[in-house]
């Protein structure tokens, strides 16, 4: 649901190992074929920007369904290490 996608960004933003857990949900619901909810995953991987939890959410970029939706979701963020990760993941397309 869209209130538990908004309790694992709360949980996201407190950081460490739950942090990195709820990011791991929170990418795979990218993967929903429930628009909102995917709207609702995205908008909450949008609001991080702590290095770690970036990381955790490039890590997702190895799930081939993912690919795409965390593309959008790191030009969004636009950190350094978002930045890094698009450069490599994707700079042969």
């Amino acid at each position: 649901s869209e209130k538990a996608l908004r309790a694992l960004g709360t949980i996201a933003r407190q950081g460490g190992e739950t942090g990195g857990l709820a990011v791991e949900y929170l990418c795979s619901a990218l993967a929903s074929a429930n628009q909102k909810l995917v709207d609702c995953a995205t908008a909450e991987l949008e609001a991080l920007e702590d290095p770690d939890l970036v990381d955790c959410i490039i890590r997702s970029l190895d799930k081939p369904d993912l690919r795409e939706p965390i593309r959008g979701v790191l030009v969004r963020i636009d950190t350094p290490e978002a930045r890094a990760a698009l450069a490599e993941y994707f700079s042969v397309q």
